[in-house]
């Protein structure tokens, strides 16, 4: 169960909404309030390169977004980003239904 909230803001350019879900992770998203549906590459690859311009090199040692970071142009096919802050919180950017940014604490 969670409850998500649409932000007064926009975060990262991007994020709108807040899902404080039951497993104690916060996660962003974007609540789309167009009739168009989808999540762009461009979309996805300009959230990549805000958060290398705020948190640097991904976990994994990438940089900025890249055009073949998806496997044959489909977004279910996308890794996604992971930071690592303090070496207690997790920063993920994934796609699944819509892109999300989830912030963890590690080890608790």
């Amino acid at each position: 169960m969670h409850d998500c909230v649409r932000l007064s803001d926009t975060y990262y350019g991007y994020f709108n909404a807040l899902i404080n879900h039951s497993n104690g992770n916060i996660c962003f998203t974007k609540i789309n309030t167009l009739f168009g549906t989808g999540t762009l590459v461009k979309e996805i690859s300009f959230c990549v390169n805000q958060l290398i311009k705020e948190l640097g090199t991904d976990y994994y040692g990438k940089g900025e977004w890249t055009l073949n970071e998806f496997k044959q142009d489909s977004e279910d096919a996308w890794e996604g980003r992971t930071w690592i802050l303090n070496d207690n919180i997790r920063i993920d950017l994934e796609f699944h239904d819509r892109l999300y940014m989830i912030l963890a604490i590690i080890g608790v």
